[in-house]
């Protein structure tokens, strides 16, 4: 009886420990900065794991990120279930999302968010990396999303030479008019006083009388 009651208080203890981590995780809000560098991360990937480390129990959802938002205090994500194709739409508990890191195009590891993103949290445990088709719909979705970015990338560099070879145009067409301008002024003050240099003045001759 005595070993049970034991065993009884241990497992409560247990449970209360697990329970103030998993709310002390979830009650932590974000600062504004915090919140900021958090959905700054989550816009760099096409998906996510939530994954709670530190629950007894817990599911992993793999999301296709669809939307990040954040306010001063906390970051809400929207997006898809990648293996279930349901909605999926919360503010985050940022010890429990997690991106992936690519080696070799392949996922090597799951980065926790919130500690990427230099905040103290506790993610208690890792998850597992992704497999069958989930983890190959995921790297797919993930490699997309780099290509899309280095697209876009190169897209707003060729639109950034291309806006300042049009102001190096405006701007020599802008000193090539005041040039003509100039020399039409030169022109136009020297119509009034035109003469030929080569001709020798032309002298009056009175005869004598």
């Amino acid at each position: 009886m005595k070993k049970f009651a034991i065993l009884v208080a241990s497992l409560l203890v247990m449970g209360v420990v697990c329970s103030a981590q998993q709310k002390d995780n979830e009650a932590s809000t974000l600062t504004a900065e915090q919140a900021k560098s958090v959905a700054k991360i989550l816009k760099q990937h096409n998906v996510m794991m939530n994954f709670c480390g530190c629950c007894e129990k817990s599911s992993v959802q793999c999301i296709k990120i669809g939307k990040v938002t954040y306010d001063s205090v906390s970051v809400n994500v929207s997006g898809v279930n990648i293996e279930t194709g349901a909605k999926y739409s919360r503010i985050i508990d940022v010890a429990d999302i997690w991106v992936p890191q690519l080696r070799s195009r392949r996922i090597s590891d799951m980065q926790c968010v919130g500690l990427l993103a230099g905040i103290q949290c506790d993610p208690c445990m890792s998850p597992s990396l992704p497999t069958g088709k989930v983890g190959e719909d995921m790297l797919t979705m993930e490699l997309d999303g780099l290509m899309e970015a280095d697209s876009k990338k190169h897209v707003d560099k060729a639109k950034s030479v291309e806006f300042k070879d049009h102001r190096l145009m405006k701007k020599t067409d802008l000193v090539d008019r005041k040039n003509i301008k100039s020399d039409m002024k030169k022109r136009s003050s020297l119509n009034g006083k035109r003469f030929d240099k080569d001709v020798a003045p032309v002298k009056k001759v009175i005869g004598n009388k």
